[in-house]
């Protein structure tokens, strides 16, 4: 016989022993029988996650042959057993043709238990205590470290009933040997439990939280909107607006310092094409003082000293510190000169001597890194903590050795960010535990921590993207835009049919980006191309009766290379045409033009090829226009003489450069006024563009939505046509008869701030 450590489930007025085999509710003990027990079991390790039918049959039913039957009649037991309604479900909800979710938070702790020597469970009745079974140490950890929404203390369950407490006295010599064995053992930190999420912000959809940081004493949030900057007590909800100098435009809380009685915020206190400026500024409103003329994502250090900040110089992401006293600045960071490469807002250490980051790098074959780093102040050496194309950048510095960072949940909640607790290795910097903290619904865009990490803030968005029709009248004049799908699923429109009756979309409502077709009076897509590869960028054939695509490479694949790929609109077997490194666009002309054009490398090393899409065969463009464009879109005519581009330079008007694939000649169209372009399409006539065009650098995670659908033609005149204050439009894309748009556009953010406070 051997002792070691039993998890206990907390959720509501009900416990389950895993050791002790037994569900314990108010009526008391609850007999259960072992398979049933079994998917409970690993619905709790798995709260708030769709887990597919499969993972349950494989875990519970290991390699025996059983059909989905049995599964259904074991959750259908729990659901007697729990008193629990498939309609209104309180614990546990279906998730239609994928599988289950367990509703409510779980609280789990570890009690000491004495395990047996057999796999077999005692069968739970009218209370006795039973002998305890628990798995192997190691499955214990590996449930808790790599599962989500459930929180982990050592320290045992108070409150328990009469009951529930008879049933520990089993566990107490083995809880002896635990005693001992903390006596011996060097001090470690323990995780913090922190308690679920819970609302602190209620703002609407269209008037979406655009910034947010806690205070160091975890008594107020510093919150801002379209409507102004706030504070707001955390205790009783109390909220004051901060007066701001008129000299100030629109304004995002970046950071508290530490007397707790000033702001650090960053502004656009010139006209639209000057940066964001950072400041300080005074709770009371009386004060304000430029820091800095040129800088955003900013955290201030616990100590005060420091301010870290981000800003873009030639092209390149750049971590700037400045002397809170003196305002003495240097650049301790830059991104790869070479490679598209992105660096985080910065979380420091508790001792203001170091500070995390996420470095994001695009690879050319279209894939993502993404790695957690450290940077020592003082000798400006870099530690690598984790590499995970999952990470995201929202990360906070709790306490000494603990980082708390966001990452993607896996498939199928693969479009939800949560939190995770990671333990650094002092010596090597790597993480030696993490345990996850949160366990919900969207993206994490904004991540603050109050001194010693005992209260996180972070700011959650729901965006959902999706295809819009626009009728146009008289070939400049756009109707109301309508919704194609009315579903919520990220949908994304690409191109249209040759006969402008139904729009191609992307869309990842089955788990996966795949390629839709949807007529303009239909109600929902139709799969045109699925699988296990990623897809996108669906576009025509010049005769328009076939339908090219992209197709990524796995991460198991030896080979990077995307291919591009063909197939029937009517559905049927695809075909490849080609393949290479780094394709990430391409288009054919239409009849009688044949023309087809993919470009090939990142916008730092940009190729240009022609293409025949029946055989494949290709060549370089002789271009010398194109060999130095560093787009980061463009568009070819339809046809097929010119190329358009564009290349965002912060700070100054958009120009769209039109090359002419004939004569590589060469005529500039600039927009006034517009400093940032989203997408770009030519019109059907091939005379004007249809541009998503910014006053302002806009973020679609809440920051101030300043983008338009214009229309430009070639002679310089603009048509500012739909505004996009509640909807990110990000292309507006011309059927080939040109009487409407197929607008691809996001809604408002639903975006409010979440607080989890620790148990300990």
């Amino acid at each position: 016989m051997t002792g070691h450590k039993s998890s206990v489930f907390s959720f509501g007025d009900v416990q389950v022993r895993e050791g002790e085999f037994l569900l314990i509710m108010e009526s008391g003990v609850v007999p259960v029988e072992p398979k049933a027990f079994r998917v409970l079991i690993y619905l709790l390790q798995n709260p708030g996650r769709v887990v597919t039918k499969e993972e349950i049959l494989e875990s519970v039913w290991n390699d025996c042959s059983v059909s989905d039957n049995s599964l259904t009649r074991s959750v259908a037991t729990l659901r007697r057993l729990l008193h629990d309604d498939t309609r209104e479900p309180r614990y546990i909800a279906t998730v239609p043709t994928l599988g289950y979710r367990f509703l409510c938070p779980v609280e789990v702790t570890y009690e000491a238990s004495i395990a047996r020597q057999t796999d077999e469970p005692l069968a739970a009745s009218n209370g006795m205590n039973q002998q305890s079974v628990s798995p192997p140490p190691e499955s214990i950890d590996l449930a808790v470290a790599g599962n989500p929404g459930i929180a982990v203390s050592v320290r045992p369950r108070t409150g328990l009933s009469r009951r529930a407490i008879r049933l520990a006295i089993v566990a107490a010599i083995a809880l002896v040997a635990v005693v001992i064995g903390l006596v011996v053992t060097r001090p470690r930190h323990v995780p913090a439990n922190y308690a679920s999420e819970s609302r602190l912000t209620a703002n609407p959809q269209d008037i979406p939280v655009t910034s947010s940081a806690i205070s160091p004493d975890a008594r107020f949030l510093a919150f801002g909107d379209r409507t102004g900057l706030y504070i707001r007590q955390l205790d009783g909800g109390e909220t004051h607006r901060l007066s701001l100098p008129e000299s100030l435009g629109p304004a995002l809380v970046e950071d508290w310092f530490p007397d707790g009685a000033h702001l650090l915020i960053s502004s656009w206190d010139g006209g639209p094409r000057d940066p964001q400026s950072l400041w300080k500024i005074s709770l009371t409103g009386t004060a304000a003082r430029k820091l800095v003329v040129d800088g955003e994502y900013a955290r201030v250090s616990p100590d005060g000293s420091w301010i870290a900040f981000s800003k873009v110089a030639d092209g390149r992401t750049e971590i700037w510190t400045i002397r809170a006293d003196t305002g003495e600045a240097h650049e301790v960071l830059a991104g790869s000169a070479t490679q598209e490469e992105y660096l985080s807002r910065v979380a420091w250490s508790p001792d203001s001597q170091k500070f995390g980051y996420v470095r994001t790098t695009i690879r050319q074959d279209g894939n993502v890194d993404r790695v957690i780093e450290i940077l020592e102040l003082a000798s400006h050496k870099v530690k690598i903590v984790l590499s995970n194309p999952t990470v995201m950048p929202a990360l906070a510095w709790t306490q000494e050795n603990v980082l708390v960072y966001s990452r993607y949940d896996e498939a199928p909640n693969q479009k939800d960010l949560n939190l995770w607790e990671a333990r650094i290795d002092s010596q090597t910097g790597k993480i030696e535990a993490e345990t996850r903290i949160t366990s919900g619904h969207g993206f994490i865009v904004e991540l603050t921590a109050a001194s010693g990490g005992n209260v996180l803030a972070l700011r959650r968005v729901d965006p959902h993207d999706h295809v819009y029709l626009a009728e146009l009248r008289g070939g400049r004049q756009l109707a109301p835009p309508t919704r194609l799908s009315k579903e919520n699923w990220g949908d994304d429109a690409q191109s249209w049919t040759a006969d402008s009756k139904a729009v191609l979309l992307t869309s990842d409502r089955d788990g996966h980006q795949h390629i839709y077709k949807q007529a303009i009076d239909q109600q929902a897509p139709d799969l045109l191309v699925g699988g296990e590869h990623e897809v996108g960028l669906p576009r025509l054939n010049p005769q328009g009766s076939e339908m090219l695509y992209l197709q990524f490479p796995m991460q198991a694949e030896s080979s990077r290379d995307v291919q591009i790929r063909q197939t029937p609109l009517s559905g049927g077997t695809s075909r490849l045409v080609l393949h290479a490194p780094a394709i990430w666009n391409y288009q054919c002309a239409r009849l009688p033009s044949t023309v087809c054009i993919y470009c090939s490398g990142s916008d730092k090393d940009l190729r240009f090829f022609s293409f025949d899409s029946k055989t494949g065969t290709r060549s370089e463009l002789p271009s010398n226009k194109l060999k130095n464009t560093s787009w980061s879109n463009w568009s070819l005519s339809a046809d097929g003489k010119y190329l358009a581009g564009f290349s965002p330079i912060p700070h100054q008007d958009a120009v769209i450069r039109i090359i002419s694939l004939l004569d590589d000649s060469e005529r500039r169209l600039p927009l006034p006024g517009w400093i940032g372009l989203n997408g770009m399409d030519w019109a059907a006539d091939d005379k004007s563009f249809w541009v998503s065009a910014c006053t302002q650098h806009s973020s679609p995670w809440g920051a101030p939505n300043t983008c338009t659908i214009i229309n430009a033609d070639l002679n310089g005149k603009i048509n500012p046509l739909l505004d996009g204050r509640d909807i990110h439009f990000y292309a507006a894309i011309p059927s080939p008869s040109g009487g409407r748009l197929a607008l691809a556009g996001g809604s408002a953010d639903n975006s409010n701030v979440w607080v989890i406070k620790a148990r300990h």
